[in-house]
């Protein structure tokens, strides 16, 4: 996903936030590149680090479209879910995929649709890559 990195932050030695503008929203992520990087475009690869429970930090959307936004110091993804083998779930946001962890099970009925993850700031990261 191309996103805009408007700003940094610092929060320690190992921890460097990036706000972010998304073409389906805004956020504050951990950033997992040069910690000397500049404001700009980056093309980035999202990853949760938390294990997803549903009615925890998982939840059905009423809205169906891709989204990135903030709740509090949270992260909210919005997209489609799919389950996989073995306890693990994919969520499609915007023609991206982030592979999940899963606490149990996830509903049956939930696989293919709309869900949004509310996650801590500090266990969502964007990696910078190139193409």
């Amino acid at each position: 996903m191309l996103v805009e990195v408007e700003s940094f932050e610092n929060r320690s030695r190992s921890l460097l936030l990036a706000r972010i503008k998304t073409p389906v929203g805004r956020a504050v992520a951990v950033w997992v590149g040069d910690r000397d990087a500049a404001s700009g475009g980056y093309y980035v690869e999202w990853t949760v680090d938390a294990v997803i429970g549903w009615g925890r930090n998982a939840r059905s959307s009423t809205v169906c479209e891709p989204g990135v936004g903030a709740e509090g110091h949270c992260v909210v993804l919005r997209g489609k879910l799919r389950h996989l083998e073995h306890g693990a779930a994919a969520l499609d946001l915007a023609g991206g995929q982030i592979l999940l962890d899963v606490e149990g099970s996830m509903p049956e009925d939930t696989d293919g649709t709309w869900v949004e993850l509310v996650i801590e700031q500090e266990r969502v990261a964007i990696y910078p890559y190139s193409l």
